[in-house]
């Protein structure tokens, strides 16, 4: 008797070819019959009759390995039919930690509560220091140091979805020179760094990720890169760089040539022959004003052409894409986020409103952000700040759905001024913000082309995490893409055919990782298994609360268990840690 039969459905196998209605049966998590399954019997049956059967999605740049030992049912990935993760991404990982816990976000409270400063918690901390709150709060200790010891702990707590772990070079690059990483690293350092690497690789890593707009992983040089990567080809790895775009993000950063920035992770394809996939695809040329449709879509192409061009010289190159203009990881949609160091003494939105009164300190707020002290609102980085910040709710409904800066002009006002009149007419004021001038036409031409994947670039959540800074102040919340994105895609950015948009998120995402087991409906593949209904696919995507599931996505079997049924979760922890 099989364990599991889908009765019915259009499969449509991850391959690209034409759907075609089949039963599927499942025998020990494997795929075991694609046909006529009429005189079989199973423990469990579905009806999948009118509904499309596919290979679970694999997120191509996931944050949810950081959180996943302490939100182990994945709940956020599997709900949207996530089966497969690729963690460790830009340069983050859990470990190893035996010299110091980088931060990951996420534990930004308990971070908070080492430091004494709920706003600017200590980047690095000691894991013995650190665990006994997570503990407390997540009940989970963390009880590992080296990545082995990481992955041997993930296996033994469970997961919920499969997990394909890149080391972090941030990671290692922080045990390496601790607080002390303000500079590029000597070859004594470099060598220490690569033992790191080739421990993490031989435990099982499929390669290495790097973050090169954020500490410490900015202050690296091409040589040390070139270094670790050389230690990635050996093991056969994949490199995902976080590319150079931004900058370190605080202040004024030195102005980037975001070409640059890819083209130098390319430079190391060439130079050492790893695998490269770059992590969220975005325009390497600036074009102003934003919003442009039709110039973001020629800067994609042109992006996308230099890309190609390394490709002719033998560099094995993909990237992923958020199928979003929100960015990842987090969203913070109260407008006096913006204005967090002045938030932040006041105690409570209610008391920061009050003070904006005072015609002096709007101007000690202003003359901080035009000077351009202030990353989060810096005329000098982005002239269009304002445009990319859209009212969503505000006690005069009037103002709902227009941007800060179209606002501001029928006001006859400056837009940092209309922001201030904004709360202190309404401390609660709601704002989407469209992150780093991403705009969705450029976005189609990242999916579209044919070495384009997907990637989330979000945490494993449930439905009701949240990340708080401290009493009386807004938090901030997981990132909308954290429980829609991938049905997003489905919604938003099909392809040529329904067959081709789903092997963009199955069979070809398996390929780029080699994973030969997964990604295809056929037998003798891993049992990893949705049941979507076409016609209810909706994303639900929530821009001042995210925390809400999507409609459509039926099942989901990971390894041949439900970790979703009939639309709700399961709980189930049938994912595996997929070494290399």
């Amino acid at each position: 008797m099989l364990d599991l039969i889908i009765k019915g459905g259009t499969v449509y196998d991850g391959t690209g070819k034409a759907g075609f209605v089949a039963d599927v049966g499942v025998k020990d998590g494997v795929i075991v019959k694609v046909g006529d399954l009429s005189g079989e019997q199973a423990a469990k049956t579905v009806d999948a009759a009118g509904k499309a059967v596919t290979p679970g999605f694999i997120d191509m740049h996931s944050h949810g390995d950081l959180t996943l030992p302490f939100y182990p049912e994945m709940e956020s990935k599997v709900r949207q039919g996530i089966t497969t993760i690729v963690g460790g991404q830009c340069g983050l990982s859990l470990a190893p930690c035996d010299q110091w816990w980088e931060s990951q976000y996420f534990e930004h409270s308990q971070l908070a509560e080492l430091g004494g400063d709920p706003f600017s918690p200590p980047y690095l901390v000691k894991a013995d220091e650190l665990s006994p709150l997570m503990e407390r709060d997540f009940g989970y200790p963390i009880d590992w140091r080296s990545f082995g010891e990481y992955l041997a702990s993930a296996r033994k707590k469970g997961v919920g979805a499969n997990y394909v772990p890149l080391v972090g070079h941030g990671t290692i690059r922080a045990q390496v020179l601790g607080p002390n990483f303000k500079r590029t690293a000597t070859d004594e350092e470099i060598e220490q760094m690569k033992t790191y690497l080739h421990d993490a690789m031989k435990a099982g890593a499929a390669g290495m990720s790097s973050g090169l707009d954020y500490a410490p992983g900015i202050y690296c040089d091409f040589r040390e890169l070139k270094a670790m990567c050389e230690v990635v080809a050996q093991y056969g790895g994949i490199y995902a760089p976080h590319w150079r775009k931004t900058g370190l993000r605080e202040g004024t950063p030195k102005k980037q040539k975001k070409i640059d920035g890819i083209i130098e992770s390319l430079e190391l394809g060439l130079q050492t022959g790893v695998q490269v996939h770059l992590a969220h695809l975005t325009c390497g040329f600036d074009v102003f004003p934003n919003g442009d449709s039709y110039m973001a879509a020629a800067a994609a192409k042109r992006t996308l052409a230099v890309i190609d061009e390394y490709r002719q010289k033998g560099v094995r190159v993909t990237h992923d894409v958020i199928p979003n203009v929100t960015g990842g990881i987090l969203l913070g949609p109260d407008l006096a986020l913006y204005f967090m160091p002045w938030l932040q003494p006041c105690g409570s939105r209610e008391q920061f409103a009050k003070n904006l009164h005072s015609a002096s300190y709007r101007a000690t707020i202003a003359k901080t952000i035009y000077s351009g002290q202030y990353y989060s609102i810096n005329p000098q980085v982005d002239p269009d700040w304002a445009r990319a910040c859209t009212i969503l709710a505000h006690k005069n409904p009037a103002y709902a759905s227009k941007n800060l800066q179209d606002l501001a002009a029928e006001q006859g006002r400056e837009p940092l001024d209309m922001a201030f009149d904004l709360l202190m007419e309404d401390p609660d004021t709601k704002v989407f913000e469209v992150v780093q001038g991403m705009v969705e036409a450029a976005v189609r031409e990242f999916i579209a082309d044919p070495h384009g994947v997907i990637g989330s670039d979000t945490f494993a959540f449930d439905d009701k995490a949240i990340i708080p800074l401290g009493e009386n102040m807004p938090p901030y919340y997981p990132n909308p893409n954290t429980y829609c994105g991938f049905v997003r895609y489905l919604c938003e950015f099909p392809q040529e055919s329904f067959e081709a948009t789903i092997h963009k998120v199955t069979g070809q995402p398996a390929g780029i990782l080699g994973l030969c087991d997964r990604g295809i409906v056929a037998e003798g593949k891993k049992a990893d298994l949705l049941v979507l209904d076409r016609e209810h696919l909706r994303t639900n995507e929530n821009h001042v609360d995210p925390r809400v599931w999507p409609d459509g996505v039926g099942y989901v079997f990971v390894n041949g268990e439900a970790a979703v049924w009939q639309g709700a979760s399961t709980g189930s922890r049938s994912g595996q840690v997929l070494s290399k």
